[in-house]
């Protein structure tokens, strides 16, 4: 563990904090519905965080982040598996409320 906390360091506490929080939560209330307006300000949220790393650090760093050694695919690989788990659960309700 670093001796000091820096700020990405505490980003990712954070982001840990944040992410068991939510996901305690959902799992604490079985058979609630979800909220749609705090849905799209994580949503909005993450992306506008995007957005300011993208325009200070470029995009070149999460190609190499992710190219460099193994941890980085792997860490590639579980951001395209979460993705793909999450439509999975999302697309059939999304199909089912249009028609």
């Amino acid at each position: 563990m670093p001796e000091t906390l820096t700020p990405f360091l505490a980003l990712a506490l954070g982001g840990l904090v944040f992410g068991v929080a939510a996901i305690l939560a959902i799992a604490l209330r079985p058979g609630m519905p979800g909220n749609a307006l705090l849905a799209g300000a994580l949503s909005a949220g993450f992306a506008a965080f995007t957005a300011v790393t993208i325009a200070s650090e470029g995009v070149i760093p999460v190609i190499l982040n992710h190219t460099t050694n193994l941890w980085g695919v792997q860490v590639w690989w579980d951001l395209l598996f979460s993705l793909s788990v999450a439509f999975f659960f999302v697309l059939p309700r999304a199909r089912a409320r249009r028609g």
